[in-house]
């Protein structure tokens, strides 16, 4: 865990952001093998938070991610 200190404020619905990213980790953590690292990432740049959710496994095929 890696901590900035910074703060990051988001405007919107405190319930549907929250499914969100309950939602971005539990499909990190269902698609990935039992030893692959998620990622958790929060960002601000010039107002725009960034939030991104990632692990280390292989990458959803082509084909399949126009779908995602």
């Amino acid at each position: 865990i890696a901590e900035t200190g910074e703060a990051v404020l988001v405007s919107g619905d405190r319930s549907q952001i929250g499914r969100l990213v309950a939602n971005l980790v539990d499909n990190a953590v269902k698609y990935a093998d039992p030893e692959t690292d998620i990622n958790i990432e929060l960002t601000s740049r010039n107002g725009q938070a960034t939030l991104r959710v990632a692990n280390t496994g292989p990458r959803i095929p082509a084909a399949m991610a126009k779908n995602v």
